[in-house]
């Protein structure tokens, strides 16, 4: 009989346990009832998206990096590649030659500001296509772009003929970066990984003067080092090029796939250095003007024991940028001065006329001529001695302190005016017609909620979190319920 009862109480616990399991199974979680919108397009490359990053840039100096399309599919695709500015100084994005090429076929060769994208290529059926890009500094840029840095995204996408596979998942990935010129050349590794790991990779350099690479010679680098790479971390080695031609990079890390970038090195580029002055020279001027005198002071700032003599030009608008207006003859310098290291020479001038005034300065250094201009002083329009010295004259915005101030107290505009109230960001906080700007400190203001940001990936909003909770908790109680009820009646027929 105990048997008996035994068994019946197994049946009931396997009843309610697969309630509880239909309903979990059966019951749709993390929906909503909104259309999911159609998937984007992955494309299967190395990868589908490429950052170049474009780092310590000399004028003459060019980044090469290859890539390869691949069509691991079934079917026939035509694919395109677009390009934007992934980060860093847009100025120096915008000065950027850009070459695209495969094979000797040249696709693109402009200004990097104005490629889009490339026309739509085919490729077929387990087929690839391998992309040249080299970026170029000009060399006509000036200093002022040199140091900076930008990047750029390049980004391959399907269209037309079908869907191709999904890129690999490769969960280290390795970026190799080839830069420099005809005096120095960096190689950038960096760890691009999506996930935590450690790359260590091994890597050699290699000289042919054909981009083929079919013969070529090893080059042992004097700084060779072993690499460990976190990820999101980078490391260079240099190397100075000896001869013409294109140099190779190639590295392998733990999964056996070889990486490599390129890099053209013309040393006729270095026969004829380029002249720069010395860093360290720098005269500065300071030039300042009221109605009565303007002052033009220099002053040799130089770490070096260099003597600067400058010559100097001055130049008149009634209104406006005074570069623009006359040059004043008759200030034109009558005497040569030099500075000396750590001295400074002050001139003195009357203004003639209201308005702006500015001045240039030349001078030579090193076979080249510097030219700076100065700060432009403004001389106003009431500097004649007939102006009103009345400081209650009305419509004056700005009334003068009298001599004497206790022989003409409260004058209109004291501090005991009461039609003077106080300007914004005086302190006056007791005024209550003045609202407190945002983020002043007013914490009576009920904040506005912000709306639920919207996921970057197209997915749709998750709004079922709750819902398996809940759904164990149910089945738990009709467990627990289905349990009890047979408990009670197990002892009502026992105490039958």
């Amino acid at each position: 009989m105990l048997k008996h009862k035994s068994n019946s109480f197994i049946k009931v616990l396997i009843f309610f346990t697969l309630i509880f399991v239909s309903i979990v199974v059966y019951t749709p979680y993390n929906k909503t009832n909104a259309t999911e919108s159609s998937p984007i397009i992955d494309i299967a490359t190395s990868p589908s998206q490429r950052i170049i990053e474009l780092t310590n840039m000399k004028p003459g100096d060019k980044v090469m990096s290859n890539l390869k399309v691949l069509n691991k599919g079934n079917k026939d695709f035509d694919y395109v590649v677009s390009a934007r500015m992934g980060g860093g100084d847009s100025d120096l994005y915008n000065r950027l030659l850009l070459k695209v090429y495969t094979g000797n076929k040249v696709l693109y060769n402009d200004n990097l500001k104005n490629f889009k994208s490339l026309n739509p290529r085919s490729l077929k059926t387990n087929t690839n296509e391998k992309l040249g890009f080299q970026i170029q500094f000009p060399h006509d840029l000036g200093n002022e772009f040199q140091g900076l840095g930008t990047s750029i995204l390049l980004t391959f996408s399907a269209e037309g003929k079908g869907k191709p596979p999904k890129p690999e998942n490769n969960k280290k990935h390795l970026d190799i970066i080839l830069t420099g010129s005809c005096d120095l050349a960096t190689t950038t590794f960096k760890n691009n990984s999506q996930k935590r790991s450690t790359i260590k990779p091994t890597y050699e350099l290699r000289y042919s003067e054909k981009d083929d690479f079919t013969t070529s010679e090893k080059i042992d680098l004097e700084n060779q080092k072993s690499i460990s790479l976190k990820k999101d971390e980078s490391d260079s080695i240099d190397f100075e090029p000896s001869k013409t031609g294109y140099y190779k990079i190639s590295a392998k890390h733990s999964d056996g796939k070889e990486l490599s970038n390129e890099l053209y090195v013309d040393m006729t580029d270095c026969d004829t250095p380029r002249s720069e002055p010395p860093v360290d020279v720098e005269l500065s001027s300071m030039f300042s003007g009221t109605c009565e005198e303007m002052t033009l002071t220099y002053a040799n700032e130089s770490d070096s024991d260099v003597s600067i003599s400058p010559s100097y030009e001055v130049y008149w608008k009634e209104s406006g940028d005074a570069k623009q207006g006359v040059k004043i003859t008759h200030y034109d310098q009558m005497d040569r001065f030099s500075v000396d290291q750590g001295d400074s020479h002050t001139l003195t001038r009357k203004p003639e006329l209201p308005g702006n005034y500015v001045v240039k300065t030349t001078y030579e250094l090193d076979g080249g001529t510097v030219e700076m201009w100065s700060e432009p002083v403004t001389i106003p329009t009431n500097c004649d001695g007939d102006v009103p010295e009345d400081p209650g004259d009305p419509g004056d915005g700005t009334p003068e302190t009298p001599d004497n101030p206790g022989d003409e107290p409260d004058e209109p505009g004291d501090d005991g005016d009461p039609e003077q109230p106080g300007e914004p960001g005086d302190g006056d906080d007791g005024n209550p017609d003045e609202p407190g700007e945002p983020g002043d400190g007013d914490e009576g203001e009920t904040p506005t909620p912000s709306p639920e940001p919207t996921p970057e990936d197209g997915s749709l909003p998750q709004t079922g979190e709750a819902a398996p909770t809940a759904f164990y908790i149910i089945g738990s109680l009709l467990m627990l319920g289905g349990a009890t009820l047979y408990g009670i009646t197990y002892r009502r027929r026992k105490i039958e």
